[in-house]
């Protein structure tokens, strides 16, 4: 039991991570289990295994659970609740490593054939896309390595088999060469292993780093279920393949497995998930030897959102829940440097993504708040009224305005709550815009106003369509936040009365937020909207009413709590000798993931035109200064050829001798609205703005046109160096942008 946490907080009675609770009903079940757990287990193989099994009862997984790590069929084994921690953490992170090793070996330049140099822009392989890279998959591993020992997800005895894996990245934590333009550069990196270093070194050493929980019983071939065809033959002479077989076959054996598309339920084989494994068929799933057919295409799924997505998250809210369990515990500990930690997890993360769609989705779209969305390539999945638009009209509003990039977001993280919010509204902002969650579910269509489906602004019909398939309407958005509120989690959670509790606890804070994106639609316009200070104000209350309520269901650590305590004189002896990776952020100046890196993947008919002398408009946009630290700013989505169309308000006139705007007001020092200004001058027009250190270079902004059906869009790229404000400031500055028709290309 756990009685660490904030006396506000609730005290949670179930154990085990996400969607673990016992489901021994009866004293006699849990005698009877406890006698098979004595009887029929044997954990000579591994002495931490050992020393989890104690006469306690059984630990289940639950019937459905979006974080389920083991065999959810095998009913009649016993495990104890460290048993399926360990079991858990071990499974997702060699899951997650080995899948982004695939995409770094093919990234590299030894592949055969179609494999050799991969690069990719938003999911596509693009032959002047961004490759995969050796050294950052070096530095994501190992940070996840530093994290699983500085908040001892694993026990002590474990992380003596995690040596030879660092070795054979990082000998002597050395980072040499992995600079910034490395880190963020987009050339194939020449030093990337061949496939026979995979094979014989990697793949071995990974698959004895997390077998610290594998027993004898796991070298003995099951009965029910079976194992996989691919395997079969090789199962008993090889150690690796045994391992391997105890971190994969819960998902084989899962209900998210049969997420996966029709044509994919029903095979099973292990090389189809785990790379670099010597059977049969592996190297054809690699895409390294022809199929039978003579072609040679890759098969395997290590991308997939169903067999990766929910390992991540399940080990970013445990590696949350597991720091606020330390701060609370432990009297006056820094967390500073484990905290810098996490980031450094989230930046490289971010690089070494899996999935290639998922990568792009998150490197160029969720952690910029979707503010470059006019210039992206590829297939758009959001469309209002049949045209493209921004994915940040699904985002929640508490990711929003948590910060205008991902280096804004991350300075937010300051202790355990923090933590756990972060990754809370991050999870949510992807939630709602992925295929998986883009459609309400039946119940929740039916959910009236406070946590249902039903639109409450009337903005117009906002849709989703990914690829080939159908468009249909993007609803979810109308749920205002997903987790843990929406219907569909009322069974994911350890118990009913959670869900309930945390609707009561939330129902406040999250109709506020809904009922004033309806009336101002600030999802729908959030990168032109300019929203008075008052409901700045109420807005940014009811943001933290929410994160308060949240907190105070305490989900955000019960869900995730391990059975184990964390000890705080390991934490500190720990903490005392870590030496932290000397290793850059991949963030450049304006906050931000590196944009995708070509003209393949940016887009070319709906993107920036040039402005030249025949296209330009004597407009200027009225701009809130919350887009200073975005890339790009953008005025108002609609403007024809004689001013401003509808309600898009936030345009001016460009005068002979000076720029008046929709207001009234003008451009030049002194009060503008009644609002003190400095303004500077660029090659594109005046820039004004509120703050003590306000100057630009002549080149810092570069202006343009966008067609975006019957209206026309200002686009402005803005320079780091344009505009230098404080972050305090951020919220108040004052931009205005007056373009000139005779501005250079």
């Amino acid at each position: 039991m756990h009685f660490g946490r904030s006396a506000l907080l609730c005290l949670s009675l179930a154990f085990g991570v996400a969607g673990q609770s016992s489901i021994s009903n009866s004293f006699l079940e849990q005698k009877a289990a406890q006698q098979n757990l004595r009887n029929h287990r044997n954990h000579a193989q591994s002495d931490a295994a050992d020393s989890l099994v104690e006469d306690s009862e059984c630990a289940y997984p639950a019937p459905f659970s979006p974080n389920n790590m083991y065999d959810a069929l095998a009913r009649d084994s016993c495990f104890s609740g460290p048993e399926l921690d360990m079991l858990n953490i071990e499974a997702a992170a060699f899951r997650l490593i080995t899948a982004s090793a695939r995409m770094v070996y093919q990234g590299g330049p030894e592949g055969i054939g179609t494999s050799a140099g991969r690069k990719w822009c938003f999911g596509s392989r693009k032959t002047d896309g961004r490759p995969y890279l050796w050294g950052n998959f070096k530095v994501h591993v190992v940070t996840l390595l530093d994290l699983i020992e500085q908040l001892q997800l694993l026990p002590d005895e474990c992380q003596t088999r995690h040596q030879p894996l660092r070795d054979i990245l990082l000998p002597d934590r050395d980072t040499s060469g992995i600079t910034f333009e490395y880190v963020t550069g987009v050339e194939v990196d020449p030093d990337s292993p061949p496939l026979g270093w995979w094979e014989d070194v990697f793949l071995p050493v990974a698959a004895e780093a997390f077998s610290c929980g594998f027993t004898d019983d796991d070298a003995v071939i099951p009965t029910s279920p079976p194992l996989s065809r691919d395997i079969r033959d090789l199962f008993e002479e090889s150690a690796t393949i045994q391992q391997v077989w105890r971190l994969i076959r819960g998902y084989i054996h899962s209900p998210q497995k049969q997420r996966e598309n029709n044509n994919r339920q029903q095979d099973f084989d292990v090389s189809l998930y785990i790379p670099f494994l010597k059977t049969a068929p592996a190297r054809i799933y690699l895409g390294e030897e022809p199929r039978p057919d003579g072609e040679t295409r890759g098969a395997m799924r290590t991308g997939f959102p169903t067999y990766q997505g929910h390992v991540v998250w399940f080990l970013w809210h445990t590696i949350a829940a597991r720091v606020a369990d330390i701060e609370t515990r432990c009297d006056g500990v820094d967390l500073a440097m484990t905290l810098s930690t996490v980031k450094t997890l989230v930046g490289y993360f971010g690089l070494t993504h899996p999935c290639p769609y998922c990568r792009y989705h998150l490197m160029t779209r969720v952690s910029r708040n979707d503010a470059d969305w006019r210039r992206l390539s590829g297939d758009h999945k959001v469309t209002l009224n049949g045209e493209k638009w921004s994915e940040s009209a699904a985002y929640p509003l508490e990711y929003l305005y948590a910060g205008a990039n991902l280096r804004e977001k991350l300075e937010s993280i300051v202790d355990g709550d923090s933590l756990m919010l972060f990754f809370w509204k991050v999870h949510n902002a992807v939630t709602a815009s992925v295929s998986l969650s883009s459609e309400c579910k039946t119940e929740e269509i039916f959910g009236g106003l406070d946590f249902g489906c039903e639109d409450r602004g009337h903005e117009g019909n906002f849709a989703y369509k990914e690829g080939s398939s159908d468009e249909r309407k993007l609803s979810s958005r109308n749920l205002g936040r997903a987790w843990p509120t929406a219907t569909r989690y009322s069974f994911w959670l350890k118990s009913a009365e959670g869900f309930g509790d945390a609707r009561d606890s939330m129902a406040d804070a999250h109709t506020k937020l809904n009922n004033l994106d309806a009336e101002y639609s600030i999802r729908m316009n959030f990168m032109t909207q300019d929203l008075s200070r008052d409901v700045e104000s109420e807005l940014m209350q009811a943001i933290s009413d929410l994160d308060r309520a949240i907190l105070g269901t305490n989900l955000l650590f019960s869900e995730y709590e391990l059975h184990t305590e964390p000890s705080c004189e390991a934490y500190d002896e720990t903490m005392g000798s870590f030496d932290p990776l000397d290793v850059p952020m991949p963030l450049l100046e304006d906050g931000n993931f590196p944009l995708e890196p070509s003209d393949a993947c940016l887009a070319t008919d709906d993107g920036i035109e040039p402005l030249n002398g025949h296209q330009a408009r004597d407009y200027a946009a009225c701009l809130s200064g919350k887009y200073m630290t975005s890339k790009f700013l953008q005025g108002p989505p609609c403007m024809g050829a004689h001013g401003p169309q509808g309600p898009s308000l936030g345009l001016a006139v460009i005068l002979a001798r000076s720029l008046e705007s929709c207001e009234g007001g003008r451009v030049e020092h002194g009060s503008v609205f009644g609002r003190n200004i400095m303004t500077v001058h660029t090659q594109a027009g005046l820039v004004g703005g509120r703050g003590e250190d306000v100057h630009a270079e002549p080149d810092g902004l570069r202006c343009g046109f966008a067609k975006i059906g019957p209206c026309w869009l200002i686009m402005c790229e803005v320079k780091a160096s344009l505009i230098h404000i404080s972050s305090r400031q951020a919220g108040s500055i004052l931009v205005l942008v007056g373009l000139r028709p005779q501005t250079p290309n």
